[in-house]
């Protein structure tokens, strides 16, 4: 990654925005303080060294289980169909490619709200782009018989 790219994140970022952090319970604690205290060791990464993103405003919010599409992270070439799993605290959200979510989301990934890497439904098409549809999806992927079929909705154009 770029020392810039928004999938790197200072020590305790994690706990502040309430994303699950894989850690020992000792290190979970020290990065929360670290973070909290703002008395970091002189190899962490500090909160000084991030650009954050930028506010949004409160009008609009993202929601569980609004769909969009998004550039899969494992395969930086394709832009899928999408759902947003859980929102975080500071505009992050959680996502998923559907039709291939685990059902313990240990495959979800977490972008922020201004992420240029989520686009809104009718965005590839628009743009004559490839947008991939969800794995074993049968028929020609169409976002309104999609939206019916999943009794869902997409995230507004305005996020």
């Amino acid at each position: 990654c770029h020392q810039k790219s928004n999938l790197i994140h200072p020590v305790g970022w994690a706990q502040v925005v309430g994303h699950e952090l894989r850690a020992t319970p000792e290190y979970a604690r020290s990065s929360l303080q670290k973070s909290l205290s703002k008395q970091f060791d002189e190899n962490d990464c500090t909160w000084n060294l991030f650009q954050m993103p930028p506010a949004i405003s409160t009008e609009h919010r993202f929601k569980e289980g609004m769909k969009l599409e998004a550039i899969d992270p494992l395969n930086l070439s394709t832009i899928c169909v999408a759902t947003v799993t859980k929102v975080l605290r500071n505009n992050y959200l959680m996502i998923g490619i559907d039709g291939m979510m685990s059902p313990n989301g240990s495959d979800w990934f977490c972008y922020h709200a201004t992420s240029p890497c989520i686009f809104p439904v009718g965005f590839c098409s628009l743009n004559k782009l490839q947008l991939t549809p969800p794995r074993g999806y049968k028929s020609e992927f169409n976002w309104f018989q999609y939206l019916k079929e999943t009794k869902s909705s997409a995230a507004p154009v305005p996020l």
